[in-house]
């Protein structure tokens, strides 16, 4: 319990890294612009278990393949649109990996896999 003399700035509060994100973006892609019209294009993913991480995947390169690459390259934009299609407990998940730890689409994609595609879908693949 907070005695009544202390300040909210007494209390131990976890501090937020300049760049939060566990997605480390070079420049280039952290300068290209999204607009709206991009990021309604892009597919959703829960982390639901009726939901297939491979079509996901399939799914931000067909939609990242349509838009206007100038000076990015497709891998990039990628990295860059991920967090973006992810809801719910896939966000969670997401935001809880260490900060600046996938700096690259491989490992973006080996992560979410790790996490999300089954045995049985490993199988299909």
């Amino acid at each position: 319990m907070m005695a009544a003399n202390e300040f909210m700035g007494d209390i131990d509060i976890p501090t937020i890294p300049a760049s939060p994100s566990s997605i480390l973006l070079p420049t280039v892609a952290r300068n290209y612009e999204l607009k709206s019209s991009h990021l309604n294009m892009l597919p959703s993913f829960y982390g639901l278990p009726n939901e297939d991480p491979l079509i996901h995947i399939k799914d931000i390169f067909n939609v990242v393949s349509s838009f206007l690459l100038t000076g990015v390259t497709t891998n990039q934009l990628q990295m860059r649109v991920f967090p973006y299609t992810l809801k719910d407990t896939a966000k969670y998940w997401l935001n809880y990996l260490k900060p600046g730890s996938l700096t690259r689409w491989a490992a973006i994609q080996k992560k979410f896999f790790e996490k999300y595609l089954s045995t049985q879908k490993k199988g299909h693949a």
